[in-house]
């Protein structure tokens, strides 16, 4: 059997419902600098520095974030959608619990300071 290469996946590549520590990030005043940008004619020059800063800021949590084992790719997962931001961990068993919040906690101000350093501010919730 293959290896299930995200932390939500079982061994044939289905979805799994797991017990996880989550923080969920959201830009604040996306649609206003998306409107003011569509009405200036600038849409594509928005886009791409959204995805510029959202690529950074992927690239420092994963680079900054890669030496623990909790870091490896495969016990956490990222999603992106609209203008939000999920980050969950997984944890087996209540022991593993704080461990797994305290790297959530971490990628999430990670994600928040490589944003703002980009002109995003995010607010989060866990």
């Amino acid at each position: 059997m293959p290896t299930p290469t995200c932390a939500y996946l079982d061994e044939r590549g289905r979805p799994r419902l797991r017990e996880s520590i989550t923080a969920f990030l959201d830009v604040l005043g996306f649609s206003h600098t998306v409107m003011t940008a569509a009405e200036a004619g600038q849409s594509q020059q928005c886009l791409a520095s959204i995805v510029a800063a959202l690529n950074d800021a992927r690239t420092f949590v994963r680079e900054s974030m890669s030496g623990p084992r909790l870091a490896d790719p495969q016990h956490w997962a990222i999603k992106f959608f609209s203008d939000n931001l999920l980050v969950g961990y997984p944890f087996d068993n209540p022991t593993t619990a704080p461990a797994a919040a305290m790297f959530v906690v971490q990628c999430a101000l990670r994600y928040q300071m490589q944003l703002a350093l980009s002109g995003f501010f995010v607010r989060g919730a866990r």
